[in-house]
C-alpha cells in the first residue's frame, strides 16, 4: 500500500483519529509506520505528532502493535521468539531460544532492561540470510517474561543519604547501579561489603532501585566468597522441609547394602 497524503486546508481542524484508524493503516501498509509517516495520511499538523506517538504507544501496551525502532507494525505480523538472554562480557547479548536446535538471535547491546538469564520475548527485526551464511538473525526484546534472578548479590559502594546506599551487582554482566533505600541500620552495612538485594523499579538505563535483604560481609572472607559464588550461579541454598527431612534420615556412612550392585 502506498500512503497518500490528504490535501487539506492548514487552517481546518484536524481529522479525527483513533486506535481503529491507526490499526487499519498499519494493516494496509506493507512496512512499519512511524508517527511521521502517519501524520500526512491523517491530515494532521506536525504539532500533533505527540498525540499520534502516544496512541501508537497505547497500542503497543495493549499488545496490538510492536515498535521497531521509531516505527510500528501489527503484532500478529511480526515473528516473535521466546528464550533466555545470554549476555557477553563485551556487552553484546544473544537470545537462546526455548526451541531446541533453533539458532541464537543477536540482540546487540540494547536489551530493554533485560538481564543475563532472563526469559524474554523477542521480535525478529532481521531474518537469517537467504544464502544460509553464519550470520545470526537479529531481534529486539519486547517483553520480559520471567526474571532469571529475584535476588542479586551486590557490593556496597558508598552511602548517599540517610539509610541509602549505592551498590553495584557483583556479576560483571549486570552493568548498572542499584540504589538501596531504607537500609536497616542493624545490618551494619560497611563500604565494600557484599549484601543480598531484591531489585525494584528501574529508574533509568543504568540505575535501579532495590532493597537490601541481608549482609554477607567483606568479600575477603571465605564464607562470603562461597555465598557469592552460589548466588551468582543460581545454586540453591534453601530446600523444602520434606527434602531436608529426607536428607537428615540418611546415614553418615553408607552401609554395605548401599554398595550392592554398584561399581
Amino acid at each position: 500500500m502506498k500512503l497518500k497524503k490528504k490535501n487539506r486546508n492548514p487552517s481546518a481542524p484536524p481529522l479525527p483519529t483513533d486506535h481503529t484508524t491507526l490499526l487499519k493503516l498499519l494493516r494496509e501498509s506493507k512496512r512499519p509506520l512511524s508517527a511521521d509517516d502517519l501524520l500526512p495520511v491523517l491530515g494532521l499538523h506536525r504539532r500533533k505528532r505527540g498525540v499520534v506517538d502516544e496512541m501508537l504507544h497505547e497500542l503497543e501496551v495493549q499488545g496490538k502493535a510492536i515498535r521497531l525502532g521509531r516505527a510500528y507494525a501489527l503484532a500478529d505480523r511480526v515473528r516473535q521468539v521466546t528464550g533466555k538472554v545470554q549476555l557477553q562480557r563485551s556487552g553484546a547479548a544473544f537470545l537462546i531460544p526455548d526451541t531446541p536446535g533453533q539458532k541464537d538471535v543477536f540482540l546487540g547491546q540494547d536489551i530493554g532492561g533485560a538481564w543475563h538469564g532472563d526469559r524474554v520475548s523477542v521480535v525478529i527485526t532481521r531474518e537469517l540470510s537467504a544464502r544460509g551464511n553464519a550470520r545470526n538473525a537479529e531481534g529486539r526484546v519486547v517483553n520480559i517474561l520471567e526474571r532469571g534472578r529475584s535476588i542479586l548479590p551486590v557490593r556496597a559502594m558508598r552511602p548517599v543519604g540517610e539509610g541509602e546506599w549505592m551498590t553495584r551487582p557483583t556479576d560483571p554482566r549486570l552493568d548498572f547501579m542499584l540504589l538501596a533505600r531504607k537500609v536497616d541500620p542493624a545490618l551494619g552495612v560497611q563500604k565494600g561489603d557484599i549484601v543480598l538485594a531484591a531489585p525494584g523499579e528501574q529508574v533509568d538505563s543504568a540505575l535501579w532501585e532495590g532493597t537490601i535483604l541481608s549482609r554477607l560481609g567483606p568479600e575477603s572472607l571465605a564464607q562470603v566468597q562461597e555465598a557469592l559464588t552460589k548466588a551468582n550461579h543460581g545454586v540453591p541454598t534453601s530446600f523444602p522441609k520434606e527434602t531436608e527431612a529426607e536428607a537428615a534420615r540418611l546415614p553418615q556412612v553408607p552401609a554395605e547394602a548401599d554398595f550392592k550392585g554398584r561399581e
